[in-house]
């Protein structure tokens, strides 16, 4: 049985991909996908050109604050 004072409430929230995501944001993708893209892909991206990205964050963790 799980204790619930174990369990925190979490605050999850969409938002724009940002410059600041572009070192996680190549992290988890070379984590998740097998193919693998130029660095000008992921600057197109977290600049918002021609991609329109979000992301998911978590709020309650202190790096979710960035």
């Amino acid at each position: 049985m799980v204790d619930p004072r174990a369990l925190r409430s979490s605050t999850i929230v969409y938002r724009p991909i940002k410059p600041s995501d572009l070192e996680a944001l190549e992290q988890i993708h070379g984590n998740l996908f097998a193919i693998r893209y130029e660095s000008e892909f992921f600057l197109n991206v977290v600049n918002g050109r021609g991609i329109v990205s979000w992301g998911v964050v978590n709020c309650s963790h202190p790096e979710g604050q960035k």
